[in-house]
């Protein structure tokens, strides 16, 4: 008979403590999950990071090259490509040049400098004829981005 209390004095210590390390091996398992979607997170953010960082090494030369064409892919020459650069209350650089026989152009420093550089850029083409284009609409990621642009008219 005295084995009866015993067991149950052994029950009553045993049930509480298995609960207590099945809670403690759930808590860590948790805590390991949350450790690893933190650390997961962690280097997203950093290789993200990392990624634009590079990017913006590779883009940074504030240079616009663009191409003309029509509909059909032919070049525009002796198009005329006016370039006004918007920052937020007015234009800040307004360039213009002329398309060569491939259509191709090309601004050196279109967009202003530094923190007053402009982001947005409204670019309206008109051939030799004096047909003009719709305004194009194109954003920089960042100032000083060199950029490269294809514009089709419709005609």
């Amino acid at each position: 008979m005295q084995d009866r209390p015993l067991r149950r004095l052994v029950a009553y210590v045993v049930e509480p403590v298995a609960q207590l390390a099945l809670l403690v091996r759930e808590g860590l398992s948790l805590r390991t999950l949350l450790l690893n979607r933190f650390t997961v997170v962690v280097l997203v953010i950093l290789a993200a990071s990392a990624g634009a960082t590079a990017y913006m090494a590779e883009n940074d030369g504030n240079r616009l090259t663009g191409t003309v064409v029509t509909a059909d892919g032919t070049p525009v020459a002796n198009a005329t490509v006016l370039v006004n650069v918007v920052g937020i209350e007015n234009v800040i650089n307004r360039n213009e040049t002329v398309t060569d026989g491939d259509g191709q152009f090309g601004i050196e420093e279109y967009s202003g400098s530094g923190s007053a550089a402009g982001m947005e850029l409204r670019i309206r083409v008109t051939t030799e004829d004096g047909t003009q284009s719709p305004t194009y609409f194109r954003h920089a990621y960042f100032p000083d981005q060199t950029m490269h642009v294809r514009l089709v008219l419709d005609r």
